[in-house]
């Protein structure tokens, strides 16, 4: 339980349309808010940021994240404070593959979650924006564009 990686989706965005004008049962999101799941509690916690979300989910194998790994951040963090996620009716879990290292300085990945009748978990993208500007799109293709880059 504790390698699971939540994500928060803001949807702001009214609910869309298919082509044949039946509801979808979400709008297409970008994700924009990191949180993460106690190896101890099971509660989840938010991330300040990006670098630190992809420095925990890089090193999850080796080091399970616990609630008190966030007082740098948060002073009062521990397993007896509420969940942070489980009263936000926004918050769309989606599980990030562990292990994954952090990406490269200069670098970017976002996540997108598309739109559509099928539940939100099997329709996410992952974009990873180099710095030139190019857009690999596979992981051989970032592995060739990491490995020239480094």
């Amino acid at each position: 339980m504790g390698s699971e990686r939540g994500i928060d989706a803001e949807n702001t965005r009214s609910k869309p349309s298919n082509h044949d004008g039946t509801d979808l049962q979400w709008a297409a999101q970008t994700i924009t808010n990191h949180a993460v799941q106690c190896a101890k509690c099971g509660k989840y916690r938010y991330i300040p940021d990006k670098t630190h979300y992809e420095v925990i989910r890089e090193n999850i194998h080796q080091l399970p994240w616990v609630c008190t790994s966030a007082l740098p951040w948060n002073p009062l963090a521990s397993c007896d404070i509420p969940d942070e996620i489980a009263e936000n009716p926004k918050f769309l879990l989606a599980v990030d593959r562990p292990g994954i290292p952090a990406t490269p300085p200069g670098w970017e990945r976002s996540i997108h979650v598309r739109a559509g009748p099928n539940p939100p978990w099997s329709s996410c993208n992952v974009y990873f924006f180099a710095p030139a500007g190019q857009l690999p799109k596979t992981d051989r293709r970032m592995r060739t564009f990491k490995d020239i880059s480094m």
